[in-house]
């Protein structure tokens, strides 16, 4: 079973991830999506780059997986996704992760789930087809679509998150943070102008704060998650 601490500390992941699609939503209306997701790991890459530590080569192997998987496909795909939709729309789809991680532990790791979580996820099912279908304005099927690869990709990290052991959390997100910045800024030149923005267009008071909130928040939220996943 799990106890309260690790149920509270799970919870309180859980509500800062859902403020990061609202800090998402601050950075992609003033910036381009995979510009302002390079920012937020350069920056972050200089902040915890004195906690990086050498690791075993199988370890790093590990770590270099979950980086592919959650850094940059999931965060990507993410940001992607939600300057397409509602910040509250996106929250809500993001829950899918629940449903997947239940099933690649089911699939992965032959955990079981009894008859109330097994009608958990299809209720969750659900109220996602209520929130696609039935509004009057239905959000957009490709900001849908990236939704729920973003979060299968995201429970696919988790999953592969539970076979990393003995790698301190600042290790961890310093690591992640420096090994994803590069295929970013790649996607950021490739797809996007970071180069010719006008700077005087930005409100620099909504993109800071956004960042800063995503830079240490949001990256203790990961750092506990690791933790908790391991």
């Amino acid at each position: 079973m799990l106890n309260k601490r690790d149920l509270g500390l799970g919870l309180l992941v859980v509500v800062i991830w859902a403020l990061n699609t609202v800090a998402i939503k601050f950075v992609t209306n003033e910036v381009e999506p995979f510009t302002g997701l390079a920012f937020r790991l350069v920056i972050a890459s200089l902040v915890f780059l004195p906690f990086v530590r050498p690791i075993a080569r199988d370890k790093f192997w590990t770590l270099a997986q979950i980086t592919f998987l959650i850094c940059v496909l999931h965060w990507a795909s993410l940001i992607w996704s939600i300057e397409r939709l509602d910040a509250s729309m996106a929250a809500i789809l993001l829950q899918l992760q629940v449903i997947f991680s239940l099933l690649w532990g089911f699939l992965f790791f032959g955990e079981r789930f009894g008859i109330k979580t097994g009608i958990g996820i299809l209720v969750g099912i659900f109220g996602v087809v209520i929130l696609v279908g039935v509004p009057e304005t239905p959000p957009p099927l490709t900001g849908i679509i990236g939704m729920i690869f973003t979060t299968l990709v995201l429970s696919l990290g988790y999953a592969r998150m539970k076979g990393l052991q003995g790698v301190s959390p600042l290790n961890y997100i310093a690591l992640t943070h420096i090994l994803s910045a590069g295929p970013i800024l790649a996607l950021a030149f490739l797809f996007e102008k970071p180069m010719d923005m006008n700077w005087n267009q930005i409100n620099h008071t909504n993109l800071i704060g956004a960042l800063v909130f995503q830079v240490f928040l949001v990256s203790f939220s990961h750092m506990l998650w690791q933790r908790l996943m391991s």
